[in-house]
């Protein structure tokens, strides 16, 4: 039972800290944000890049400068007020020429410096339907009720455990 318990709270943890860092990273992700250590955070929205990744992912962006780019990266950019991340099929003088892998066709415009948000880092799979439900105030609230429960219950068996020990040794 002991194991459990150390299992249990270690696995809290590290959600706990899962969702702290993405929360603090969404948080520093707007278009003039410089991001968390250098890090963004989006949850993708559509399936123009499958099957590299697809609809309720997360992926985490580094802010790498544009120069720094290359033909084939996968970059995240600013098109009329929406987040995009697609790969940069060409790169010019002026900016970046981008197609999403599952597109047709390449995006109209180029991306700029103006826009540009930062280079592909990290994907997380499904993800991005978790950090989306717990931005729901039912859903955040819950899970706080919950994690209030679990250590309520453990404080309360601790004490229980250590109060049996006592009587024991006394005895």
């Amino acid at each position: 039972m002991k194991y459990i318990k150390y299992i249990g709270n270690a696995l809290l943890t590290i959600v706990i800290l899962l969702f702290a860092v993405t929360a603090a990273i969404s948080f520093f992700s707007g278009p003039d944000d410089e991001g968390l250590l250098g890090y963004k955070g989006y949850t993708v929205v559509s399936g123009s890049m499958e099957p590299v990744f697809s609809a309720g992912d997360f992926i985490f962006v580094k802010t790498t400068p544009i120069e720094e780019i290359e033909t084939d990266d996968v970059v995240t950019f600013l098109r009329d007020e929406e987040f995009v991340t697609h790969r940069a099929v060409e790169v010019t003088n002026t900016g970046l020429v981008t197609k999403g892998d599952a597109n047709n066709i390449a995006d109209q415009g180029e991306v700029t410096e103006e826009n540009y948000i930062g280079e592909l880092a990290l994907i997380v799979p499904y993800f991005g339907y978790v950090v989306v439900a717990t931005q729901q105030p039912l859903v955040l609230g819950g899970l706080v009720a919950l994690l209030g429960l679990y250590y309520i219950l453990i404080y309360v068996k601790g004490n229980k455990e250590e109060k049996q020990r006592v009587e024991d040794v006394n005895n």
